[in-house]
Protein backbone atom coordinates (compact mmCIF):
# COMPACT_ATOMS: atom_id res chain seq x y z
CA UNK A 1 0.00 0.00 0.00
CA UNK A 2 0.98 3.68 -0.43
CA UNK A 3 -0.93 6.54 1.84
CA UNK A 4 -3.07 4.08 2.62
CA UNK A 5 -4.05 3.00 -0.62
CA UNK A 6 -3.86 -0.30 -2.98
CA UNK A 7 -1.06 -0.14 -5.03
CA UNK A 8 -1.64 -1.62 -9.25
CA UNK A 9 0.39 -4.42 -8.23
CA UNK A 10 -1.17 -5.31 -4.81
CA UNK A 11 -4.67 -5.62 -6.76
CA UNK A 12 -3.31 -7.90 -9.87
CA UNK A 13 -1.30 -9.96 -7.82
CA UNK A 14 -3.44 -10.74 -4.50
CA UNK A 15 -7.03 -9.04 -5.56
CA UNK A 16 -10.79 -11.31 -6.66
CA UNK A 17 -11.24 -9.45 -9.98
CA UNK A 18 -8.51 -7.82 -11.36
CA UNK A 19 -10.08 -7.18 -14.12
CA UNK A 20 -12.36 -4.69 -12.78
CA UNK A 21 -10.03 -2.04 -12.57
CA UNK A 22 -7.92 -3.24 -15.30
CA UNK A 23 -9.92 -5.38 -18.12
CA UNK A 24 -7.12 -5.98 -20.36
CA UNK A 25 -5.57 -8.11 -17.74
CA UNK A 26 -5.99 -11.41 -18.56
CA UNK A 27 -4.71 -14.69 -20.85
CA UNK A 28 -6.26 -15.62 -24.26
CA UNK A 29 -5.78 -18.97 -25.66
CA UNK A 30 -6.36 -19.87 -29.02
CA UNK A 31 -6.28 -22.79 -31.47
CA UNK A 32 -5.48 -22.26 -34.51
CA UNK A 33 -5.90 -24.04 -37.94
CA UNK A 34 -4.32 -20.96 -40.36
CA UNK A 35 -3.75 -17.42 -39.29
CA UNK A 36 -7.18 -16.30 -39.97
CA UNK A 37 -9.23 -19.58 -38.92
CA UNK A 38 -9.50 -20.12 -35.08
CA UNK A 39 -11.33 -23.52 -34.07
CA UNK A 40 -11.39 -22.84 -30.35
CA UNK A 41 -11.11 -20.23 -27.50
CA UNK A 42 -10.06 -19.39 -24.05
CA UNK A 43 -9.88 -16.18 -21.36
CA UNK A 44 -8.00 -16.90 -18.17
CA UNK A 45 -9.11 -14.13 -15.38
CA UNK A 46 -8.19 -14.13 -12.07
CA UNK A 47 -5.18 -12.35 -10.06
CA UNK A 48 -1.76 -13.28 -11.80
CA UNK A 49 -0.89 -16.38 -9.73
CA UNK A 50 -4.12 -17.72 -11.36
CA UNK A 51 -3.61 -17.25 -14.61
CA UNK A 52 -0.28 -18.72 -14.71
CA UNK A 53 -1.95 -21.81 -13.32
CA UNK A 54 -4.68 -22.34 -14.89
CA UNK A 55 -3.24 -21.34 -18.12
CA UNK A 56 -1.23 -23.92 -17.39
CA UNK A 57 -3.81 -25.66 -16.84
CA UNK A 58 -5.67 -25.32 -19.73
CA UNK A 59 -3.28 -25.96 -21.99
CA UNK A 60 -1.89 -29.09 -20.96
CA UNK A 61 -5.32 -30.99 -20.67
CA UNK A 62 -7.37 -29.12 -23.88
CA UNK A 63 -4.92 -27.71 -26.12
CA UNK A 64 -1.61 -29.92 -26.18
CA UNK A 65 -0.79 -33.33 -26.06
CA UNK A 66 0.69 -35.55 -23.71
CA UNK A 67 2.85 -38.28 -24.71
CA UNK A 68 3.92 -40.89 -22.25
CA UNK A 69 7.38 -42.35 -23.29
CA UNK A 70 8.83 -45.22 -22.28
CA UNK A 71 12.89 -45.73 -21.05
CA UNK A 72 13.51 -49.18 -20.72
CA UNK A 73 11.26 -49.88 -17.49
CA UNK A 74 10.75 -46.15 -16.94
CA UNK A 75 7.47 -44.61 -18.03
CA UNK A 76 7.94 -40.48 -18.47
CA UNK A 77 5.04 -38.22 -19.40
CA UNK A 78 6.21 -35.55 -21.64
CA UNK A 79 4.35 -32.18 -22.86
CA UNK A 80 4.41 -31.68 -26.62
CA UNK A 81 6.79 -28.32 -25.27
CA UNK A 82 8.74 -28.21 -22.07
CA UNK A 83 6.69 -27.60 -19.22
CA UNK A 84 9.12 -25.81 -17.50
CA UNK A 85 9.75 -23.40 -20.69
CA UNK A 86 6.30 -22.44 -21.33
CA UNK A 87 5.88 -21.61 -17.90
CA UNK A 88 8.94 -19.59 -17.62
CA UNK A 89 7.69 -18.18 -20.72
CA UNK A 90 3.92 -17.26 -19.45
CA UNK A 91 5.37 -15.58 -16.04
CA UNK A 92 7.78 -13.69 -18.37
CA UNK A 93 4.63 -11.95 -20.12
CA UNK A 94 3.06 -11.86 -17.11
CA UNK A 95 5.26 -9.83 -15.48
CA UNK A 96 7.20 -7.81 -18.18
CA UNK A 97 3.51 -6.97 -19.99
CA UNK A 98 2.72 -3.35 -20.12
CA UNK A 99 -0.59 -2.87 -17.75
CA UNK A 100 -1.53 0.66 -19.62
CA UNK A 101 -2.15 -1.02 -22.77
CA UNK A 102 -5.15 -2.33 -24.38
CA UNK A 103 -4.73 -5.77 -25.52
CA UNK A 104 -4.69 -9.02 -23.15
CA UNK A 105 -1.91 -11.76 -23.25
CA UNK A 106 -2.08 -14.03 -26.17
CA UNK A 107 -0.77 -17.73 -26.64
CA UNK A 108 -1.57 -18.92 -30.07
CA UNK A 109 -1.61 -22.89 -30.63
CA UNK A 110 -0.55 -23.72 -33.92
CA UNK A 111 0.03 -27.55 -35.44
CA UNK A 112 4.07 -27.02 -35.27
CA UNK A 113 4.39 -23.84 -33.28
CA UNK A 114 2.99 -21.82 -30.15
CA UNK A 115 3.35 -18.33 -29.53
CA UNK A 116 3.22 -16.18 -26.99
CA UNK A 117 2.33 -12.69 -27.04
CA UNK A 118 2.34 -9.41 -24.74
CA UNK A 119 2.42 -5.95 -25.44
CA UNK A 120 5.67 -3.49 -23.53
CA UNK A 121 8.66 -2.86 -25.24
CA UNK A 122 12.12 -4.19 -24.17
CA UNK A 123 14.28 -1.61 -21.84
CA UNK A 124 17.19 -0.06 -24.03
CA UNK A 125 20.04 -1.69 -22.12
CA UNK A 126 18.28 -5.26 -23.01
CA UNK A 127 17.71 -5.38 -26.21
CA UNK A 128 15.99 -8.74 -28.24
CA UNK A 129 19.25 -10.15 -29.79
CA UNK A 130 20.52 -9.97 -25.98
CA UNK A 131 17.98 -11.94 -24.64
CA UNK A 132 19.81 -15.34 -25.47
CA UNK A 133 23.04 -14.14 -23.93
CA UNK A 134 23.59 -13.33 -20.09
CA UNK A 135 22.19 -10.22 -19.62
CA UNK A 136 21.08 -7.88 -16.36
CA UNK A 137 17.78 -8.26 -14.84
CA UNK A 138 15.43 -4.97 -15.59
CA UNK A 139 11.89 -5.74 -15.29
CA UNK A 140 9.13 -3.72 -16.21
CA UNK A 141 7.15 -4.17 -13.26
CA UNK A 142 9.82 -4.32 -10.16
CA UNK A 143 7.29 -4.96 -7.76
CA UNK A 144 5.67 -7.76 -9.77
CA UNK A 145 8.39 -9.44 -10.28
CA UNK A 146 10.06 -8.97 -6.59
CA UNK A 147 6.61 -11.03 -6.02
CA UNK A 148 6.97 -13.54 -7.82
CA UNK A 149 10.52 -14.26 -6.92
CA UNK A 150 9.69 -14.20 -3.22
CA UNK A 151 7.36 -16.65 -4.56
CA UNK A 152 9.72 -19.05 -5.65
CA UNK A 153 8.44 -18.71 -9.12
CA UNK A 154 11.55 -17.24 -11.13
CA UNK A 155 15.17 -15.98 -10.54
CA UNK A 156 16.30 -12.41 -10.09
CA UNK A 157 19.58 -13.23 -12.59
CA UNK A 158 17.99 -12.12 -15.68
CA UNK A 159 18.39 -16.22 -17.02
CA UNK A 160 14.49 -16.79 -17.85
CA UNK A 161 14.60 -16.47 -21.07
CA UNK A 162 18.01 -18.52 -21.27
CA UNK A 163 16.35 -20.91 -19.22
CA UNK A 164 13.68 -21.67 -22.10
CA UNK A 165 16.47 -22.19 -24.52
CA UNK A 166 17.98 -24.26 -22.69
CA UNK A 167 15.03 -26.54 -22.08
CA UNK A 168 13.99 -26.79 -25.43
CA UNK A 169 17.47 -27.67 -26.61
CA UNK A 170 17.68 -30.51 -23.49
CA UNK A 171 14.39 -31.58 -25.10
CA UNK A 172 15.28 -32.31 -28.70
CA UNK A 173 13.53 -29.50 -29.86
CA UNK A 174 14.90 -26.11 -32.00
CA UNK A 175 15.62 -23.33 -29.89
CA UNK A 176 12.67 -20.70 -29.72
CA UNK A 177 12.44 -17.21 -30.93
CA UNK A 178 12.27 -14.00 -29.26
CA UNK A 179 11.11 -11.28 -31.34
CA UNK A 180 9.86 -7.36 -30.39
CA UNK A 181 7.74 -5.71 -33.38
CA UNK A 182 5.70 -2.48 -32.99
CA UNK A 183 5.84 -2.49 -29.28
CA UNK A 184 4.91 -6.16 -28.83
CA UNK A 185 6.99 -8.86 -27.41
CA UNK A 186 6.47 -12.31 -28.98
CA UNK A 187 8.05 -15.69 -27.97
CA UNK A 188 7.58 -18.68 -30.51
CA UNK A 189 7.93 -21.98 -29.90
CA UNK A 190 8.53 -24.68 -32.25
CA UNK A 191 7.03 -28.24 -32.10
CA UNK A 192 9.78 -29.95 -33.89
CA UNK A 193 12.99 -29.05 -36.41
CA UNK A 194 10.51 -29.54 -39.36
CA UNK A 195 9.61 -25.93 -40.11
CA UNK A 196 10.09 -23.40 -42.65
CA UNK A 197 11.37 -20.93 -40.10
CA UNK A 198 14.05 -23.01 -38.72
CA UNK A 199 15.02 -24.68 -41.66
CA UNK A 200 15.39 -21.02 -43.62
CA UNK A 201 18.01 -20.27 -40.63
CA UNK A 202 20.09 -23.36 -41.54
CA UNK A 203 20.34 -21.92 -45.65
CA UNK A 204 18.66 -24.46 -47.06
CA UNK A 205 17.37 -23.38 -50.69
CA UNK A 206 13.40 -22.89 -51.17
CA UNK A 207 13.11 -26.39 -53.31
CA UNK A 208 15.27 -27.97 -50.21
CA UNK A 209 12.37 -26.82 -47.53
CA UNK A 210 9.91 -28.29 -50.44
CA UNK A 211 11.56 -31.58 -50.48
CA UNK A 212 11.10 -31.47 -46.66
CA UNK A 213 7.46 -30.30 -46.58
CA UNK A 214 6.71 -33.11 -49.25
CA UNK A 215 7.91 -35.47 -46.98
CA UNK A 216 6.63 -34.27 -43.83
CA UNK A 217 3.24 -34.48 -45.48
CA UNK A 218 3.27 -38.00 -47.74
CA UNK A 219 5.77 -39.83 -45.20
CA UNK A 220 9.20 -40.46 -47.83
CA UNK A 221 10.68 -39.00 -51.25
CA UNK A 222 11.94 -40.85 -54.26
CA UNK A 223 14.87 -38.99 -56.24
CA UNK A 224 12.48 -39.04 -58.83
CA UNK A 225 9.42 -37.38 -56.91
CA UNK A 226 11.68 -34.47 -55.71
CA UNK A 227 13.07 -34.15 -59.47
CA UNK A 228 9.02 -33.75 -60.83
CA UNK A 229 8.03 -31.29 -57.28
CA UNK A 230 11.05 -29.00 -58.02
CA UNK A 231 12.37 -29.24 -61.70
CA UNK A 232 15.81 -30.31 -61.60
CA UNK A 233 18.03 -32.66 -63.08
CA UNK A 234 18.44 -36.04 -61.60
CA UNK A 235 22.12 -34.90 -60.53
CA UNK A 236 21.30 -31.80 -58.84
CA UNK A 237 18.43 -33.60 -56.80
CA UNK A 238 20.93 -36.40 -56.07
CA UNK A 239 23.11 -33.96 -54.54
CA UNK A 240 20.75 -31.83 -52.62
CA UNK A 241 19.39 -34.96 -50.97
CA UNK A 242 22.81 -36.37 -50.27
CA UNK A 243 23.50 -32.78 -48.72
CA UNK A 244 20.43 -33.13 -46.48
CA UNK A 245 20.86 -36.25 -45.57
CA UNK A 246 24.44 -35.08 -44.33
CA UNK A 247 22.84 -32.00 -42.13
CA UNK A 248 21.09 -34.65 -40.21
CA UNK A 249 17.57 -33.78 -42.07
CA UNK A 250 16.85 -36.64 -44.14
CA UNK A 251 17.84 -40.56 -43.52
CA UNK A 252 17.91 -42.63 -46.56
CA UNK A 253 16.32 -46.12 -46.64
CA UNK A 254 18.03 -48.59 -48.79
CA UNK A 255 20.82 -48.87 -50.97
CA UNK A 256 20.49 -48.33 -54.59
CA UNK A 257 18.36 -48.33 -57.45
CA UNK A 258 14.41 -47.00 -57.67
CA UNK A 259 13.89 -48.82 -53.96
CA UNK A 260 15.87 -45.77 -52.58
CA UNK A 261 14.13 -43.50 -50.78
CA UNK A 262 14.30 -40.77 -48.07
CA UNK A 263 12.28 -39.93 -44.81
CA UNK A 264 13.01 -37.78 -42.08
CA UNK A 265 15.55 -38.58 -39.74
CA UNK A 266 13.61 -38.83 -36.40
CA UNK A 267 15.00 -36.43 -33.71
CA UNK A 268 12.99 -38.13 -30.85
CA UNK A 269 13.24 -36.62 -27.34
CA UNK A 270 13.12 -40.03 -26.05
CA UNK A 271 14.83 -43.34 -26.65
CA UNK A 272 14.46 -44.81 -30.08
CA UNK A 273 14.80 -48.57 -32.00
CA UNK A 274 17.89 -48.16 -34.12
CA UNK A 275 15.97 -51.87 -35.59
CA UNK A 276 14.25 -51.54 -39.05
CA UNK A 277 16.07 -48.68 -40.71
CA UNK A 278 15.61 -51.30 -43.81
CA UNK A 279 11.73 -51.72 -43.22
CA UNK A 280 10.96 -47.81 -41.60
CA UNK A 281 10.44 -47.00 -38.44
CA UNK A 282 7.54 -48.63 -36.55
CA UNK A 283 5.41 -46.68 -33.39
CA UNK A 284 2.55 -47.74 -31.61
CA UNK A 285 0.35 -44.42 -30.35
CA UNK A 286 -2.43 -45.48 -27.59
CA UNK A 287 -4.89 -42.63 -27.90
CA UNK A 288 -7.21 -42.60 -24.65
CA UNK A 289 -8.78 -40.82 -22.09
CA UNK A 290 -7.07 -42.91 -19.47
CA UNK A 291 -4.66 -45.52 -20.43
CA UNK A 292 -5.84 -49.22 -19.37
CA UNK A 293 -2.93 -50.53 -17.02
CA UNK A 294 -3.23 -53.86 -18.89
CA UNK A 295 -2.33 -52.06 -22.34
CA UNK A 296 0.40 -49.96 -20.86
CA UNK A 297 2.44 -53.03 -19.23
CA UNK A 298 2.03 -54.21 -22.89
CA UNK A 299 3.53 -51.58 -24.47
CA UNK A 300 6.63 -51.91 -21.90
CA UNK A 301 7.09 -55.24 -22.44
CA UNK A 302 6.69 -54.70 -26.47
CA UNK A 303 9.51 -51.62 -25.49
CA UNK A 304 11.81 -53.49 -23.31
CA UNK A 305 11.68 -56.44 -25.59
CA UNK A 306 11.49 -55.32 -29.41
CA UNK A 307 12.55 -51.72 -28.68
CA UNK A 308 9.43 -50.59 -30.37
CA UNK A 309 8.83 -47.29 -29.51
CA UNK A 310 5.22 -45.92 -28.40
CA UNK A 311 3.10 -42.82 -27.36
CA UNK A 312 0.46 -42.78 -24.96
CA UNK A 313 -1.80 -39.61 -26.04
CA UNK A 314 -4.18 -38.99 -23.81
CA UNK A 315 -7.65 -36.48 -23.44
CA UNK A 316 -7.77 -36.11 -19.99
CA UNK A 317 -10.57 -34.67 -19.19
CA UNK A 318 -12.45 -36.08 -22.35
CA UNK A 319 -12.83 -33.45 -24.83
CA UNK A 320 -14.85 -33.52 -28.44
CA UNK A 321 -12.41 -30.69 -29.65
CA UNK A 322 -9.42 -32.56 -28.73
CA UNK A 323 -10.48 -35.70 -30.46
CA UNK A 324 -11.58 -33.95 -33.17
CA UNK A 325 -7.94 -32.71 -33.91
CA UNK A 326 -6.06 -36.46 -33.16
CA UNK A 327 -8.83 -37.61 -35.53
CA UNK A 328 -7.89 -34.69 -38.17
CA UNK A 329 -3.90 -34.93 -37.36
CA UNK A 330 -3.66 -38.71 -37.22
CA UNK A 331 -6.41 -40.59 -38.80
CA UNK A 332 -7.88 -38.43 -41.62
CA UNK A 333 -5.39 -37.80 -44.15
CA UNK A 334 -4.70 -41.50 -44.13
CA UNK A 335 -8.65 -42.26 -44.89
CA UNK A 336 -8.33 -42.65 -48.79
CA UNK A 337 -5.02 -45.07 -48.35
CA UNK A 338 -6.79 -47.32 -45.54
CA UNK A 339 -10.01 -47.91 -47.50
CA UNK A 340 -7.83 -50.82 -48.46
CA UNK A 341 -9.32 -52.32 -45.59
CA UNK A 342 -5.96 -52.22 -43.61
CA UNK A 343 -7.31 -52.36 -40.16
CA UNK A 344 -11.26 -51.32 -39.63
CA UNK A 345 -12.38 -48.07 -42.16
CA UNK A 346 -11.68 -44.88 -40.88
CA UNK A 347 -15.23 -44.08 -40.59
CA UNK A 348 -15.82 -46.29 -37.85
CA UNK A 349 -14.26 -42.95 -35.91
CA UNK A 350 -16.81 -40.92 -36.21
CA UNK A 351 -20.37 -40.11 -36.25
CA UNK A 352 -21.72 -37.74 -38.55
CA UNK A 353 -24.99 -37.95 -37.28
CA UNK A 354 -24.05 -37.39 -33.61
CA UNK A 355 -20.88 -35.32 -34.55
CA UNK A 356 -18.87 -37.49 -32.22
CA UNK A 357 -15.53 -38.69 -32.45
CA UNK A 358 -14.56 -41.94 -31.07
CA UNK A 359 -10.78 -41.62 -30.89
CA UNK A 360 -9.78 -41.28 -26.85
CA UNK A 361 -13.36 -43.39 -26.02
CA UNK A 362 -13.02 -46.37 -26.35
CA UNK A 363 -9.49 -45.60 -26.73
CA UNK A 364 -7.57 -46.61 -30.16
CA UNK A 365 -4.22 -48.41 -31.01
CA UNK A 366 -2.66 -46.96 -34.06
CA UNK A 367 0.39 -48.55 -35.67
CA UNK A 368 2.53 -45.81 -37.43
CA UNK A 369 5.64 -46.40 -39.80
CA UNK A 370 7.91 -43.06 -40.06
CA UNK A 371 4.88 -41.67 -38.38
CA UNK A 372 1.92 -42.99 -41.45
CA UNK A 373 -0.97 -44.89 -39.95
CA UNK A 374 -0.56 -48.04 -41.23
CA UNK A 375 -2.85 -49.87 -39.32
CA UNK A 376 -5.22 -49.18 -36.24
CA UNK A 377 -7.89 -51.32 -33.78
CA UNK A 378 -9.86 -49.50 -30.94
CA UNK A 379 -8.30 -50.32 -27.80
CA UNK A 380 -10.81 -53.57 -27.02
CA UNK A 381 -10.25 -56.65 -26.68
CA UNK A 382 -8.92 -57.17 -30.54
CA UNK A 383 -6.42 -54.22 -29.77
CA UNK A 384 -4.96 -56.17 -26.97
CA UNK A 385 -4.85 -59.14 -29.35
CA UNK A 386 -3.25 -57.29 -31.81
CA UNK A 387 -0.15 -56.16 -29.26
CA UNK A 388 0.39 -59.08 -27.92
CA UNK A 389 0.93 -60.46 -31.68
CA UNK A 390 3.83 -57.90 -31.91
CA UNK A 391 5.33 -58.73 -28.28
CA UNK A 392 5.89 -62.20 -29.40
CA UNK A 393 6.89 -61.61 -32.64
CA UNK A 394 8.60 -58.57 -32.74
CA UNK A 395 9.06 -55.59 -35.39
CA UNK A 396 10.29 -57.24 -38.12
CA UNK A 397 6.72 -58.97 -37.72
CA UNK A 398 4.23 -56.31 -37.76
CA UNK A 399 4.33 -56.35 -41.55
CA UNK A 400 3.08 -59.88 -41.45
CA UNK A 401 0.50 -59.56 -38.90
CA UNK A 402 -1.02 -56.94 -40.55
CA UNK A 403 -1.27 -58.11 -44.03
CA UNK A 404 -2.94 -61.60 -42.09
CA UNK A 405 -5.19 -59.90 -40.32
CA UNK A 406 -5.83 -58.09 -43.50
CA UNK A 407 -6.52 -61.17 -44.92
CA UNK A 408 -9.01 -62.46 -42.45
CA UNK A 409 -10.78 -59.50 -43.05
CA UNK A 410 -11.57 -60.27 -46.24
Amino acid sequence: MVDGKLTRASILLFGKNPQKYFIQAYIKIGKFVSEADVVSTDEIEGNLFEQVERTMDILQTKYLMRLSKFEGIRRRDVLEYPEDALREAIINAVIHRDYLGTSAIQIRVYDDKLVIMNEGKLPPEVPVEKLKEEHVSKPRNPLLARTFYFAGLIEAWGRGTIKIVESCKRNGLPEPDFIEEHGVMKVIFYKDIYNEEYLKKLGLKDRQIRAVMYIKENGKITNKEYQDITGIKKRQATEDLKYLEKLGILERVGTTGRGVYYVLKRHERGKRSNNGAQNGHWTIKYFCEKPRSDIRELLKQIEEKHEIHSEIITNTPWDEQKDREIYEKYFKPRSKTLKERVGKPITKLRSKKARHYFVSIPGTIGIFRDDRLKYWEFATDEGIKLLREILVKGEEEIKGILKERDEKRR
